[in-house]
């Protein structure tokens, strides 16, 4: 029996700045390209704690489950971005509220040797949706909760191995 965990901080990233970019706006039916800077504010990623334990239960057969939580509730609050005209000096200043809650994610999976250099795997991803419905918003799609994943692995040598793996995301809907 293994057992881990791992914590990574919420980040403290600067805001993001592109110079050069345009926005078009449709102004009484005519349509207006201005070109400036697009500033991101304070988009950060969240802090995350995880445990796990892997289970060797056989020569052949390994197993493993993996809890996760991520803070999202208190990184995606809002989303704020200013767009200031080269030209102009205007400013245009949009924040989308967000309201994401945190989310839960649970990873089971399990290894099976076929034969000492071939392993076959297989997996799920069962989690909640951090996106409230109400403030879904097509920027951020971010609604995938659950998936199954099937892969192999061929070892040619300790050193060397040739891993492939395959994920497939349900379908999900959310409406606003």
């Amino acid at each position: 029996l293994t057992v881990g965990g791992t914590y990574h901080s919420r980040t403290k990233l600067s805001d993001m700045v592109a110079n050069g970019a345009s926005i078009t706006m449709i102004m009484g039916g005519t349509p207006m390209t201005m070109d400036g800077t697009m500033t991101v504010k304070n988009f950060q990623w969240p802090q995350t704690f995880a445990f796990g334990l892997s289970y060797q239960a056989s020569e052949k057969l390994q197993l493993a489950a993996d809890y996760k939580r991520i803070g999202w509730a208190s990184v995606m609050k809002d989303f704020q971005m200013t767009f200031v005209d080269s030209a102009s000096g205007g400013d245009l200043s949009i924040t989308f509220n967000q309201n994401w809650v945190d989310q839960n994610v649970l990873m089971m999976g399990l290894g099976y040797k076929l034969t000492p250099a071939f392993t076959l795997r297989a997996g799920v991803n069962i989690a909640n949706n951090p996106v409230p419905d109400f403030y879904m918003n097509a920027l951020f799609p971010a609604i995938e909760k659950n998936h199954t994943t099937a892969g192999f692995g061929y070892s040619f040598s300790k050193a060397s191995t040739l891993d492939f793996a395959l994920t497939h995301a349900f379908e999900v809907t959310a409406t606003n």
